[in-house]
């Protein structure tokens, strides 16, 4: 019974060492920042696609603090190869499946993993608009 339960154990951690790991190494990892109401910066890292000259990301949840922060402030600031650019951030509900299929593509293994955690239904597409 030892064994199983040693098994048991360093399967789990294992599997939440590939989750945390497939975050930051399954492909290309951006930093967004977004703002509170008194302009604090808060820089949280996301995956990003792009759909001809469109960029998106996804929110896991429209709870996740930085979606509640873009919801509410729409100005944010995307930093990808080094370069930092300002967006208009434009949640796009039904734009969800298109973009998850988008961030299956490029992701692979690293997106199956985190959607073992994570349920895609209560994900939320965000359309990043150069800001003008």
């Amino acid at each position: 019974m030892s064994r199983l339960f040693t098994f048991l154990v360093l399967a789990a951690v294992a599997f939440g060492v590939a989750v945390l790991l497939a975050g930051d190494l399954g492909g290309e990892v951006v930093k967004l920042t977004t703002f509170d109401e008194i302009r604090t910066p808060f820089t949280t890292k996301v995956w990003v696609v792009d759909q001809g000259h469109t960029l998106w990301i996804r929110a896991g949840s429209p709870r996740a603090a930085w979606f509640q922060r873009l919801s509410e402030r729409s100005g944010v600031q995307l930093e990808r190869n080094g370069r930092i650019a300002n967006y208009q951030a434009v949640p796009v509900k039904e734009a969800t499946p298109g973009v998850n299929a988008l961030m299956a593509a490029k992701y692979g293994w690293a997106d199956w993993i985190i959607g073992l955690v994570r349920n895609r239904d209560n994900a939320v597409a965000v359309r990043l608009d150069p800001a003008h």
